[in-house]
């Protein structure tokens, strides 16, 4: 992952304010900037962008500041960027938000 250190600064910020949605610009916006940092070989730009646009939107409204907080902490403490994809394949809500944007990639 590439900026852990940003976005743990960022989610430490946030804790206080859990709710049932994300509403944290800010927040939101170091997920989607992370997203769009993580190269997807074979992958057009605005395909890239539209699904990344997807995970953020239905994060921002099915999980909570925390489960989002704890999903990120679990990612940054894997070994290595393999381990840290299989920490967020784990995690039965971000599989859900991945399988729904997953076909943006291939429109």
């Amino acid at each position: 992952m590439n900026k852990p250190l940003a976005l743990l600064f960022g989610l430490t910020l946030l804790l206080s304010s859990a709710h049932a949605q994300i509403t944290s610009e800010s927040f939101l916006f170091e997920v989607f900037d992370g997203c769009i940092e993580e190269p997807m070989e074979d992958t057009a730009l605005g395909a890239q962008l539209e699904y990344c646009a997807c995970f953020t939107n239905l994060m921002s409204k099915e999980m909570t500041l925390e489960e989002a907080t704890m999903l990120s902490l679990d990612i940054m403490a894997a070994d290595d960027d393999e381990q840290g994809e299989k920490v967020l394949l784990a995690n039965e809500k971000a599989r859900k938000l991945i399988a729904q944007c997953m076909p943006r990639l291939y429109d």
